[in-house]
């Protein structure tokens, strides 16, 4: 049984690195999220792909 994944195509824009980290834009489907690093910009595309709270399986 194959599974249903989510698909989305991201744009990320890096703005600065300041204090070893990236900072930008992030936008997907006519979103854009700003973040101030790496971290922020991993949950950010997960929160826009699975929803908050959600787990992807």
């Amino acid at each position: 049984m194959r599974e249903e994944q989510a698909q989305m195509t991201f744009e990320v824009c890096i703005e600065e690195c300041c204090n070893y980290t990236w900072q930008g834009k992030l936008t997907a489907e006519e979103k854009v999220l700003e973040f101030k690093s790496e971290t922020e910009l991993l949950l950010a595309m997960d929160t826009l792909m699975y929803g908050e709270g959600e787990v992807p399986s």
